[in-house]
């Protein structure tokens, strides 16, 4: 992704933002949860439970596969629960007398930063300069 700040134009992207134009510069944080995967894996071992409850009723003897597969479909749903992570998105928004303008969603906060730095530096020194 390109980005360059002037004195004059912002550009992100295709997208061209005249630096006059812009009032504020906001960084606005999504956050979504990770993977769910955890809740099939425990369904699953749900069902391994109530078919292992069964068989100790009709034939214990044939028990001990719905227990290794009630454990082992138990382990992946706690595995998966552990490992799951959440997600954060940062979205750069500039705005204007018109509207406000997102120029860039990304998952790099540091990007974003030095973006809004740049874009703020170009506002002051237009600023100082009139």
């Amino acid at each position: 992704m390109q980005f360059t700040v002037d004195r004059d134009f912002v550009r992100v992207g295709d997208k061209s933002f005249a630096v006059r134009q812009i009032n504020s510069v906001e960084i606005l944080t999504t956050t979504k949860m990770g993977s769910s995967s955890y809740r099939a894996w425990w369904t699953i071992a749900v069902i391994f439970v109530l078919m292992l409850v069964f068989s100790l009723a009709v034939a214990p003897e044939g028990a001990g596969f719905s227990f290794l597969f009630l454990l082992l479909f138990g382990i992946l749903g706690y595995r998966s629960y552990k490992n799951r992570h959440t997600l954060h998105s940062y979205r750069l928004s500039l705005v204007t007398s018109s509207g406000e303008n997102t120029a860039l969603t990304t998952t790099d906060r540091d990007l974003v930063e030095q973006m809004r730095g740049s874009i703020e530096q170009a506002i002051v020194s237009r600023a100082s300069a009139a």
